[in-house]
């Protein structure tokens, strides 16, 4: 098994951004997020499981850089 150290930015929600995609760096992960964000552009904002409304200027405030251990033997989504 082949440990590689991974990132990614976790939703108010706790999940990750996308459920196939691990960021090699900080860098790389914040890049990711500004991409992820344009999908909630057209409402302006981004609704929690608890119905909270949290306007986009706001929402990487609310979210957590995570970083982690995976086995990129397994891995079978993109590394970036």
């Amino acid at each position: 098994m082949a440990l590689t150290k991974g990132y990614d930015i976790n939703s108010p929600d706790g999940f990750g951004m996308y459920v196939d995609t691990i960021y090699s760096t900080p860098e790389l992960a914040e890049v990711g997020f500004k991409e992820w964000i344009l999908r909630f552009g057209y409402q302006g904002y981004y609704r929690d499981s608890n119905r909270n409304m949290i306007p986009l200027n706001e929402l990487r405030q609310n979210c957590k850089l995570v970083e982690f251990e995976f086995d990129s033997t397994e891995f079978d989504g993109d590394f970036i």
